[in-house]
Formats: C-alpha cells, structure tokens, sequence
C-alpha cells in the first residue's frame, strides 16, 4: 500500500516536471526570450542585470535577445546613461 502511494507521488511529481518543462522551454528546446521592458529605468535594471551575470558583453546580449543595440543605447542615454564596455554595465 505504501509503495503505491509513493509511486503515486512520484508520476505526480514527473508530470509537474513535465508541464514546467513544456511551459517555459519553447519547440526546438530553447529557452523563451523575455521582452525587454519599454520603461527607461527598469529596462536600466534589467540591462545591466543581464549584462553583469549572463553577458560578456553588450553586444552579445543584443544579439541573444534579438534587440537593436542602437535603439537600446539611445533609450538608456535619454535618461542619462551610457554604456562603459570597460566595467560592461550602463552607467
């Protein structure tokens, strides 16, 4: 009776590992691409978030993300920041 509840548990269990795998893992295995946010300071925050723990550098996010590096630093520089290849971050 035991070991039946246990394995009960554990389909459970894969099938919750399963619907999290199909939720947020798109076809072909990749990982979904978040949108950048249109709002200057949390696009600032999420920039360089990114920047600081996934991406060696600024154009390497633009081309994972599929964002216009242009676009991006003119966003961020109308409130008041610039990017410093150096330090990898808007600053």
């Amino acid at each position: 009776m035991q070991s039946l509840l246990v394995l009960q548990i554990v389909q459970i269990y894969i099938w919750g590992l399963s619907v999290f795998y199909f939720y947020f893992i798109s076809e072909h295995g990749r990982k979904q691409k978040m949108a950048l946010p249109s709002d200057p300071i949390m696009l600032l925050s999420v920039v360089n978030l990114k920047l600081r723990d996934f991406y060696p550098s600024l154009d390497a996010l633009c081309d994972d993300m599929d964002a216009d590096r242009d676009a991006l630093c003119k966003a961020l520089s109308a409130v008041g920041y610039a990017y410093d290849a150096a330090r990898n971050q808007f600053i």
